[in-house]
């Protein structure tokens, strides 16, 4: 599971307790997909989900991926301004991992500064 190539996930500790996490996977050569991300309620607006998406940003560059991609739920679009805020656009390109049986979720694409 968290072979090389694999993805992996991060997680930020708040003392001794798990205050927010992510995923993460490769989704061809130049794409890595953030996902799951989520911070516990009362630690929300202090910058964990920042912090996060960063890593995520920073784990991409550093093997060489192009661009993060990520997808929310029609049924959490509140997050989408936090995303946009990020740098992050908004994509027409499907979401190859969603669910057949529900609506399809909106796309973000951030394209990254990676060395040639």
């Amino acid at each position: 599971m968290f072979g090389a190539d694999s993805g992996g996930f991060i997680a930020v500790l708040g003392g001794a307790q798990v205050v927010g996490c992510v995923g993460y996977r490769p989704d061809g050569a130049q794409t890595l997909t953030l996902n799951k991300l989520v911070a516990r309620p009362e630690v929300r607006g202090q910058g964990i989900g920042r912090l996060l998406v960063q890593a995520v940003e920073g784990q991409a560059r550093q093997d060489g991926y192009a661009r993060v991609l990520l997808a929310v739920s029609q049924f959490n679009r509140e997050v989408m301004p936090f995303y946009i805020r990020l740098g992050y656009v908004r994509s027409e390109e499907p979401y190859a991992h969603a669910h057949p049986a529900s609506p399809a979720p909106a796309v973000f694409v951030k394209l990254l500064d990676v060395p040639a």
